[in-house]
């Protein structure tokens, strides 16, 4: 009897605020490595946080863009992208 597993990965593209009161997405990817990943992960949120604009670093399939507003209440929802 043969098993297929399949595996999905879903990457991350979390907001960050910056001082002027904007926001902006840094990707982060995930690594196993926790000392890698806090080097890239600070290194993604002083780039970002020094960039002006709303970016989208990475444009994959497998993104995942998100925020928490817990004090905003939504009537509706739309993708961030055209597709």
């Amino acid at each position: 009897m043969i098993k297929w597993f399949i595996t999905i990965v879903l990457e991350l593209d979390q907001p960050f605020f910056r001082e002027d009161e904007t926001y902006c997405y840094g990707f982060m990817p995930y690594n196993e490595d926790i000392e890698a990943f806090m080097k890239q992960a600070t290194a993604e949120v002083e780039r970002v946080k020094a960039e002006h604009g709303l970016k989208f670093p990475y444009g994959g399939e497998d993104i995942l863009h998100y925020s928490t507003l817990p004090w905003a209440n939504f009537t509706s929802l739309n993708h961030a992208r055209r597709t």
